[in-house]
């Protein structure tokens, strides 16, 4: 990797990061000298960040000005369903081919969950469905639901509860699964734990209407 190439990834991640957890929140305008201010780094590498994270759908230009893009329940809905077909192949893929230590390690991790802080559940979540994802031997379909993933995670389910019980325990059917070198009830459980997200939210929204800005 160049030195350009590695100003523009140091970019690309900061920007990323800071849509991710909410700094940039969407529709936020993204300049290129405040950002690369904020960012000790010139104008190019921000601007070439920018163009990537356009091109991957998580930022839009409107009227020559890059924004954080919305992502709309509709959105969610839509991306959440194509995780669901893509990613219980890929646990299917994956099963047998994860070292059986690092198994065991992800099933520590989870059983800590439950307590667990917001950031630190989410960052639990992505190592999950990374190991996964990482292991299912299909670089294509990888690297697909990384994107996807990164999308789902912009959308602002506003008041919408947290699910940290019911998600550790559906984590660890999962990794329980794995262990046991049962693909089928690897694909049930991570198609069960994605289709009670997309429960949990529909009928959050029934009962009081959908999350702001969606």
């Amino acid at each position: 990797m160049t030195r350009d190439q590695s100003l523009t990834e140091t970019a690309y991640e900061a920007i990323l990061n800071r849509i991710l957890d909410g700094r940039l929140k969407p529709g936020a305008r993204l300049q290129e000298r405040p950002l690369g201010d904020e960012l000790s780094l010139s104008r190019t590498p921000v601007r070439e960040a920018l163009s990537r994270l356009e091109n991957e759908g998580l930022v839009s230009r409107e009227q020559r000005v890059s924004i954080v893009r919305t992502i709309t329940l509709q959105d969610f809905l839509e991306i959440l369903h194509v995780r669901m077909l893509l990613e219980t192949d890929a646990v299917g893929l994956a099963c047998g081919n994860i070292p059986a230590e690092e198994l065991q390690r992800l099933k520590a991790r989870a059983k800590t969950m439950k307590g667990a802080s917001k950031v630190a559940a989410t960052e639990f979540d992505s190592d999950l469905h990374g190991t996964i994802l990482d292991h299912s031997g299909n670089r294509t379909l990888a690297g697909i639901v990384a994107q996807l993933r990164k999308k789902t995670a912009m959308f602002n389910v506003g008041r919408i509860p947290e699910r940290t019980g019911p998600v550790v325990d559906e984590h660890l059917a999962i990794i329980e699964a794995l262990i046991a070198n049962d693909a089928e009830a690897a694909r049930k459980a991570l198609s069960t734990h994605l289709g009670n997200v997309r429960a949990s939210i529909a009928s959050w929204i029934s009962n009081y209407g959908r999350p702001n800005g969606t």
